[in-house]
């Protein structure tokens, strides 16, 4: 299949052209500079110069494909947060346009975050997303998304969990950050709260899976093994950075002056299942866990160098 993907060159949209390439796909990369445009060469895919905000090429690339993968996100600057959400609820739209009455695929890469704070309750793929004011933009693409099967496009809604290994990781690295510059690990308010996590290669060889066996107005979770505190995943970074078991709460108004809206988001729950996925698609992930990633994998040399 041609599939058009967006990031690409992104810490998701790698790991989606990896699997994608080795199941013989065929895939157009969105590159917004040449050096973008040379990393996905060196992948194996065509690169298609243009940005987010050029609607009109976004259109023309997905009408010339079979089908499209959308992973980028502007994340350049987070006090700008309501541009990049409107540039990319723009681009979702006019791709969608383009392939409506197609039947072709549109996987749209959302979050757990979309879904608010699970509390206790371990949210199943048919969840009401209930999330908070700074990401209700992403919740309303979803549903733009999820309506496109009306269209006749077989749209599909991925979730991430908290996405780690390969050395990567937003979180996961500015968790790191935190403890190194405080001397111990931090946890955002006491840390007993906990994520659904999911490995990158699995995450990846989650999309293509659903490039080709998922149902229009799919939702699909992309989390494995059970619910992990961010306590233990710090306390993990601490002794990988030689601190031992050391750990120290940041009181979660202190952390909220300096993240803001994020800090919050970091210290909810996000507790999801993926057996509704995993049935659906037999997708069966395998890698290491998060804690085995950060004290005995990809992530050892980076943070000991």
């Amino acid at each position: 299949m041609k599939v058009f993907v967006t990031g690409g060159t992104g810490y998701i949209g790698s790991a989606v052209v990896r699997s994608l390439i080795a199941r013989n796909h065929t895939v157009i990369g969105l590159a917004r500079s040449e050096q973008s445009a040379q990393r996905l060469t060196d992948m194996g895919v065509q690169p298609y110069v243009g940005v987010l905000e050029d609607i009109s090429s976004l259109a023309s690339a997905a009408k010339n494909a079979e089908a499209v993968v959308h992973t980028a996100f502007n994340y350049d600057n987070w006090s700008k947060m309501d541009e990049s959400y409107a540039a990319e609820q723009a681009a979702v739209s006019v791709m969608l346009d383009a392939i409506a009455g197609t039947g072709g695929p549109f996987i749209y890469t959302s979050g757990a975050g979309t879904i608010g704070d699970t509390g206790m309750t371990v949210a199943a793929e048919d969840v009401v997303p209930n999330p908070p004011l700074f990401v209700q933009v992403r919740a309303q693409i979803e549903r733009l998304v999820l309506d496109a099967a009306n269209r006749s496009v077989r749209s599909i809604v991925v979730r991430p969990g908290l996405v780690y290994g390969r050395g990567g990781s937003g979180l996961v690295n500015l968790l790191i950050t935190l403890a190194r510059q405080a001397g111990v690990g931090r946890t955002f308010g006491d840390g007993e709260n906990a994520w659904s996590t999911v490995h990158i290669d699995d995450l990846g060889d989650l999309y293509a899976l659903a490039l080709e066996k998922a149902p229009a107005g799919s939702v699909l979770h992309a989390v494995a093994g059970e619910p992990i505190t961010m306590r233990e995943i710090v306390a993990a970074i601490s002794r990988t950075l030689g601190y031992g078991d050391r750990i120290e709460a940041w009181a979660i108004e202190e952390a909220h002056q300096q993240y803001g809206d994020l800090a919050d988001s970091i210290a909810s729950e996000k507790r999801l299942s993926a057996e509704r996925t995993k049935a659906l698609l037999g997708w069966t992930p395998e890698a290491l866990s998060i804690i085995d990633e950060l004290e005995h994998g990809s992530y050892v040399s980076m943070m000991r160098s």
